[in-house]
């Protein structure tokens, strides 16, 4: 690239609605697209540009490098793009990228950390309880 040249990354919602005064507020303190809640986490995430949008449990998240939910941190080799449920009893997480990554796991029960590494590739499914 050029010198100076500044890199940009943009997220594309499709998203209808019904006449100007209901488009988005870019000047809100918390950006909300309807029901969902823009850049706004209940647990912990890391990501150079991490991005989110989230609606009640579910959680979209984009550039994530990190993620630590209960006791569990999730780690991932190079940023990645997942989808997080939360539910009563855990979560699940789900690659919605197109590259296959390294996860590495960290769970903490008592005084006992449990370390383990897999691939993690796009669609994959994770339970976590």
């Amino acid at each position: 690239g050029k010198s100076g040249e500044k890199e940009f990354d943009f997220i594309t919602i499709i998203y209808p609605y019904k006449g100007y005064s209901s488009r988005l507020d870019e000047n809100a303190e918390q950006l909300i697209l309807d029901r969902w809640l823009v850049n706004k986490l209940p647990f912990a995430a890391k990501g150079g540009q991490i991005r989110s949008i989230s609606e009640k449990n579910k959680h979209f998240l984009f550039n994530v490098s990190s993620v630590a939910i209960n006791n569990i941190q999730l780690n991932f080799e190079t940023e990645i793009d997942i989808f997080i449920k939360i539910k009563n009893d855990g979560f699940s997480i789900q690659g919605i990228g197109t590259e296959t990554v390294l996860l590495k796991l960290e769970k903490q029960e008592n005084d006992i950390i449990e370390n383990s590494e897999t691939a993690f590739k796009p669609g994959d499914l994770l339970e976590f309880d």
